[in-house]
């Protein structure tokens, strides 16, 4: 790197340091003239008031920088050719036999570096603090509270809550509409409760009710009806030890003392009326009671129903298609017997229902703005799922992330001819390369508010002037 590169990049650089600073400031103070009144409601402390102000402002830069970076990076070139053509630097440079083109070079590359700097703080940064941003003016931290209007997650389930607290992330009363991939209601779940944990929520006193399935009961967190009981765990893990073992008789009768004795350890068992799948960490059988004649009419030969209890038991749930309706968990379940039939009484129970559905994404949604917010990765995930009530506006929001740092070089390469040219002052220079700038600058958003398609309202403005500006910029005499 030759010395008139380092002078060049160090000027320009001190330059946009200066030009971020004075423009984000200004940016602050503007937003601040208009909306002081918001800030001042409550009857919190000055001190207080001030605090907000700051933690507000404080995560407005991110977006701020991306409203705004293109302007600083072309006022920070233009300003630095301005400033070493006003001091008949340029003068010297084009005497000595140096190009005005390769002067140019060194602040287009750190221009380039500042527009993947912008695009680093839209990708990385921004969606790491978005829930911070969506913040109102007049809202503390620690005291919102947000109402769950009808959000979908990527399985399509549908979620309500009047009322979900981030601070504890937890929901209440909630209800969950759970689908089929054609949209199809399948199942609701409900609670007292919703709190979020990594992989879904868990619901307390949760209940399941199958839309459209012939079910007895409603299972909930305290009591999960089916078929699938002690007998029919014994039988099932009898089974099983007969087809992998090949038990004689006499060794069946060993094995069933065993069961007995120590019980059985991963049991998996199903009931295909409920959809229902139970899973246990152990399942501990209670002995074989005596026959009589006036038990169960339903039980065999007379025998009462066996007991038995279940260790860490998962009563998992399923539609009719294999659509998730929940995991009933719990510290033990016992089985009992009631009028219409018989049932396991859980211990400790929760409900758990997958989705990736987080506190933060629910806080995010509430913002008009909460597309801006948010990585491209994520956002070409919603349109995919179709999960954004405007898919146009999304479409345009993508589209916007390839073009914003093209446009940035664009306004860069259109306003430099102006500044470099020996034929006008510096006033005239500067009157016409802001002209030129703000046209497009203009141009861009007329474009992006006209009833068009996406893809044409995002690219139009490069289509047009993007061949312009290189025209402009090989017209200027070195």
């Amino acid at each position: 790197m030759r010395t008139l590169d380092r002078y060049i990049i160090r000027t320009f650089l001190y330059t946009a340091l200066l030009f971020f600073v004075i423009i984000i400031s200004l940016r602050v103070v503007i937003d601040l003239n208009f909306n002081l009144d918001d800030f001042l409601k409550g009857n919190t402390s000055s001190v207080e008031k001030f605090q907000n102000m700051a933690s507000y402002y404080l995560y407005q830069i991110p977006a701020y920088v991306i409203e705004l970076g293109g302007i600083i990076i072309i006022a920070s070139a233009a300003f630095t050719l301005a400033r070493m053509n006003h001091s008949n630097e340029l003068t010297a440079i084009l005497a000595s036999g140096v190009s005005l083109h390769r002067v140019i070079v060194p602040i287009f590359l750190f221009a380039v570096l500042l527009d993947v700097a912008i695009i680093c703080d839209q990708e990385y940064l921004i969606p790491n603090i978005a829930d911070k941003m969506v913040r109102s003016r007049d809202e503390l931290p620690g005291e919102k509270e947000i109402r769950v209007r009808l959000m979908v997650d990527e399985a399509g389930s549908v979620w309500y809550s009047p009322k979900l607290d981030p601070n504890t992330r937890t929901m209440n009363h909630p209800l969950v509409l759970a689908r089929s991939p054609d949209g199809t209601a399948v199942g609701v779940i409900s609670g007292a409760t919703a709190k979020e944990e990594k992989f879904g929520w868990r619901f307390t006193d949760g209940k399941i009710k199958g839309v459209g399935a012939d079910w007895k009961e409603t299972p909930d967190c305290q009591r999960v009806f089916t078929v699938a009981g002690p007998d029919a765990i014994i039988a099932a893990i009898e089974a099983k030890e007969r087809s992998d073992k090949n038990l004689a008789p006499e060794q069946m009768k060993a094995f069933e003392a065993a069961l007995l004795a120590s019980g059985a350890k991963n049991v998996d068992v199903g009931d295909v009326n409920y959809g229902l799948s139970i899973t246990a960490q152990k399942f501990e059988p209670d002995p074989a009671p005596a026959r009589s004649a006036t038990t169960n009419p339903d039980s065999q030969a007379g025998e009462e129903p066996r007991g038995g209890r279940l260790i860490e038991p998962q009563f998992t749930f399923r539609a009719a298609h294999g659509e998730m309706l929940g995991t009933i968990r719990g510290t033990q379940a016992l089985w009992a017997e009631g009028a219409e039939g018989g049932y396991w009484q859980i211990d400790g129970g929760n409900l758990f229902f997958p989705s990736d559905l987080k506190t933060r994404d629910i806080d995010l949604r509430q913002s008009s703005r909460y597309l801006d917010y948010m990585s491209s990765k994520s956002l070409a995930q919603l349109i995919n799922l179709k999960k954004v009530p405007d898919r146009k506006a999304a479409l345009l929001t993508r589209h916007i992330r390839f073009t914003d740092p093209i446009n940035n070089i664009v306004m860069l390469l259109l306003g430099l001819p102006f500044i470099l040219s020996r034929e006008r002052n510096i006033k005239a220079s500067a009157s016409l390369c802001l002209m030129i700038v703000a046209m497009f600058y203009v141009f861009i958003y007329i474009c992006r508010y006209m009833n068009v398609d996406p893809t044409i309202a995002a690219w139009l403005p490069i289509l047009l002037f993007g061949p312009i500006s290189f025209v402009m910029l090989d017209s200027v005499k070195t």
